[in-house]
């Protein structure tokens, strides 16, 4: 009878559990911003709902509304981040209010300004990532690699096998100009997923048959819940030692 009762309790915890989950982890699964309807940067968290929150990890690191360098329209975001010492240096706006389900595609748009020449290895442009209030689902993170910036895929904060270029036909990411990354998802938490990536129109990751989600675990062990409701995008980190500028335009994501 005890063993009966318990397992009955049991039971109505993981249901408790999962409704209450669902519940918190209910959203939209659209966003698109070309930041032309802000004047100022405290107005990119308001009542739309478009970003969570942006924040700038060191004190002199910064975000900016910027009318010289944009893509299309009249503005831009210029994020600033100094180099990286004692932890990774940010500077990135947020959206942690999405929801996107396993077996679904996710599409994702963005235009990238990368200033400069300083050899920039291991910046990371955009995250899309599980945020939750115990603990934080690892997920997938883009970053430039090496000297010439070579765009990669990391999967579940190095748990997972990075994504890379074909080794010899490496398309690097051009600097002092705009570029444009386009994301196809397939998401999966058995190897069934797929993971495209075109820059300025090339193919230049194609990978199917992996993980491309966080796998289920306990909810209070981990906070996993196997879905993804986090966008980081701007310098959600900066690896190196020298001083990153990079402005962004034109942000969309959504369910195909």
């Amino acid at each position: 009878m005890k063993i009966a009762v318990y397992a009955i309790s049991i039971l109505f915890v993981f249901i408790a559990i999962s409704c209450s989950k669902d519940k918190h982890f209910d959203g939209p699964n659209y966003l698109m911003d070309d930041f032309e309807a802000i004047s100022t940067t405290d107005e990119l968290v308001d009542e739309t709902g478009k970003w969570s929150f942006y924040q700038n990890s060191r004190e002199s690191n910064s975000i900016s509304i910027d009318t010289t360098i944009v893509h299309s329209g009249e503005q831009s975001l210029k994020f600033s981040a100094e180099p990286s010492v004692n932890g990774a240096s940010k500077s990135d706006i947020a959206n942690n209010n999405l929801r996107f389900n396993e077996g679904e595609t996710v599409e994702i748009s963005a235009w990238f300004y990368l200033s400069g020449t300083d050899n920039l290895d291991y910046i990371f442009l955009l995250d899309l990532e599980e945020s939750v209030p115990i603990g934080a689902g690892p997920g997938l993170r883009f970053a430039l690699e090496g000297s010439q910036g070579f765009l990669v895929v990391e999967r579940n904060k190095f748990t997972e096998s990075t994504l890379r270029q074909d080794s010899g036909s490496e398309v690097a990411f051009p600097r002092n100009e705009w570029v444009h990354l386009q994301i196809e998802i397939n998401l999966q938490r058995k190897e069934k997923g797929t993971v495209k990536v075109w820059q300025d129109g090339i193919l230049i990751i194609d990978f199917s048959d992996v993980e491309t989600m966080p796998k289920d675990k306990l909810f209070y062990l981990q906070g996993t819940k196997g879905i993804y409701n986090s966008l980081q995008v701007g310098i959600t980190a900066n690896s190196d030692k020298n001083q990153a500028v990079l402005y962004l335009d034109d942000v969309e994501i959504k369910r195909n």
